[in-house]
């Protein structure tokens, strides 16, 4: 028997700083309920969730990475020198993943959907 294909992650890729996951969720739109029709937003965030992050090229770049959608949010961690390569760094922020960019730095983040 065949195995299929497992997607276990979506990647974003950015090269200078920005929102890696999370946000504000949408309403789903079913009658009756807390997100009926007529509701075009929640008013809950929708947490991030990272898997980890390849690196795709860099010259002295750096990566700070913030629980939020802005780069106001607090850092969860110290800077971060990566190296060109795979770098597992499972993360859940409730309120978003934010990621801080400085220097010259192309990653990808697979996030969890």
């Amino acid at each position: 028997m065949a195995i299929g294909t497992v997607e276990v992650g979506a990647p974003v890729n950015l090269t200078a700083s920005g929102q890696v996951a999370g946000g504000t969720a949408m309403a789903s739109g079913y009658q009756g309920g807390s997100n009926a029709a007529t509701i075009t937003a929640e008013t809950t965030v929708r947490p991030g969730v990272l898997l980890g992050f390849y690196v795709n090229s860099t010259t002295a770049g750096t990566l700070v990475l913030r629980n939020g959608t802005t780069g106001g949010a607090t850092a969860i961690g110290g800077t971060i020198t990566p190296a060109i390569g795979w770098n597992y760094y499972p993360v859940v922020c409730p309120l978003g993943i934010f990621a801080t960019i400085g220097g010259a730095l192309d990653v990808t983040f697979i996030v969890a959907e």
